[in-house]
């Protein structure tokens, strides 16, 4: 049994009396609050938080099975949720590995190499950091360079103005490196977006030969 207080829509308030040290809070003959023993709180439905000046918040739990408990920290500050995410954190992270497919690269014009990963952010205004590393090798003269860039969604030069956003001169004739790149884009969109590194070299004598299976990009959404 539970000791009850009703507010009825017929008789007003009705009050009915036990000895099991239960509290029950209702409204029109349903319960809307249970206090057990033990001063356990139960709140049949969601709570809702009215703003000082206007507005509401309501705290809901979602229709799962089981019991679950969230601590609050001793401490003031605000509270972070997935649409309010703290500036600098990381929302989400994708990446690719071995996509590279053109291996050899002889045009004096960017071309892909087939080095692609992409995300869809959840904020127009996040930033993306994006993280490359791959291994290469690059034939020809002495004075040929190779050039590697990072294209958004296959249109968008990520260099801008500048010529490249790595590159490398051939001071032997032949030359094998690693090479990594980070940059970090405002695409100002939520949907799908592309980052596909492009290569070409100075001279169409020379030979700009990334290696598959070394390749590596990761894409970060930054919160702003």
């Amino acid at each position: 049994m539970t000791t009850t207080i009703n507010a009825s829509t017929s008789s007003g308030l009705v009050n009915t009396a036990d000895t099991s040290g239960v509290l029950a809070l209702q409204t029109a003959g349903t319960t809307a609050v249970t206090i057990d023993a033990s001063q356990n709180v139960t709140i049949a439905k969601p709570v809702v938080l009215s703003g000082s000046t206007s507005g509401a918040i309501t705290l809901a739990a979602p229709a799962v099975a089981g019991t679950n408990t969230i601590t609050l920290p001793a401490s003031t500050g605000t509270v972070l949720t997935t649409g309010s995410p703290q500036s600098g954190s990381v929302i989400q992270t994708v990446g690719a590995n071995n996509t590279l497919s053109n291996t050899t690269i002889t045009s004096t014009s960017f071309v892909t190499t087939g080095l692609t990963a992409s995300i869809t952010p959840r904020f127009s205004n996040s930033k993306i950091a994006i993280f490359v590393t791959f291994s290469m090798t690059q034939d020809g003269s002495d004075t040929a360079q190779s050039y590697v860039t990072i294209y958004r969604n296959g249109s968008t030069d990520l260099h801008g103005s500048g010529t490249c956003l790595a590159m490398w001169d051939n001071p032997q004739g032949n030359v094998g490196l690693s090479v990594p790149m980070v940059f970090y884009d405002s695409p100002s969109t939520t949907s799908s977006t592309s980052y596909t590194v492009y290569g070409k070299v100075s001279t169409s004598s020379s030979q700009f030969r990334p290696i598959a299976g070394t390749d590596s990009i990761i894409l970060m959404e930054i919160a702003a």
